[in-house]
């Protein structure tokens, strides 16, 4: 081989290197089509309606706002947010009533399900 020839050799796997450096393999295969798919969700399902609230109470007075914010229909919709969250936090915490912690609870659930399985599906 003569000189030039390994010269240019090295200078095309220069090249591939520096091509190699700006596109790098991603760990997650197709990262930028579900995050491309997760944005667009997130604008249908959260920020274009929350646009749409701070629009309209952007056109109410003070007065209207509070009337409707502090509103029969209104409270109840607070209380019924607010006490399933509280209960939801309270089943997440492991308040089952049992006094068994949420992973002894799904020890058991997994330990009921292994114990109720045919043999030949485990």
């Amino acid at each position: 081989m003569s000189s030039s020839t390994l010269s240019t050799a090295g200078q095309d796997r220069r090249a591939r290197g520096a091509v190699t450096l700006f596109r790098r393999r991603s760990a997650i295969p197709g990262f930028g089509l579900s995050l491309g798919v997760t944005v667009s969700l997130l604008s249908l399902v959260v920020l274009i309606p929350l646009s749409a609230v701070i629009l309209k109470a952007s056109g109410q007075s003070f007065s209207e706002f509070l009337e409707a914010g502090f509103s029969p229909r209104a409270l109840g919709a607070y209380r019924l947010s607010f006490g399933a969250a509280f209960v939801a936090a309270a089943v997440n915490a492991g308040l089952d009533g049992q006094g068994e912690s949420k992973t002894q609870c799904v020890d058991l659930i997994h330990h009921r399900q292994r114990v109720a399985a045919p043999a030949h599906d485990l």
